[in-house]
C-alpha cells in the first residue's frame, strides 16, 4: 500500500486483503469514523474532480470495528 492513497483506492486494498468484498454504502463513514486517517494537503487527478488524499495517523496501533466491514453473502 502506498503511504498515500484515495478513500476510493482503500475499499479495493481491504477486499484484497480479507479475500471478500466489503459493504461498499457503509465503508467510507466507518473507516472516517476511526480517525485513524489523516487529510493530505494534496489532491489526485483523475477523469472527474482531483479525488483527496489520505495517509494512516500511527501504522503501529491496530484499529478494531464493532461490526464486520464484509458484505453479507
Amino acid at each position: 500500500m502506498r503511504q498515500e492513497f484515495t478513500l476510493t483506492e482503500l475499499p479495493t486494498i481491504y477486499e484484497v486483503l480479507l479475500g471478500r468484498p466489503v459493504q461498499k454504502k457503509s465503508f467510507r463513514t466507518r473507516i472516517l469514523a476511526t480517525d485513524f486517517l489523516e487529510v493530505v494537503n494534496r489532491f489526485k487527478a483523475g477523469p472527474n474532480r482531483p479525488a483527496q488524499l489520505y495517509r494512516l495517523r500511527d501504522s503501529r496501533h491496530p484499529v478494531f470495528f464493532s461490526r464486520s466491514l464484509v458484505a453479507p453473502s
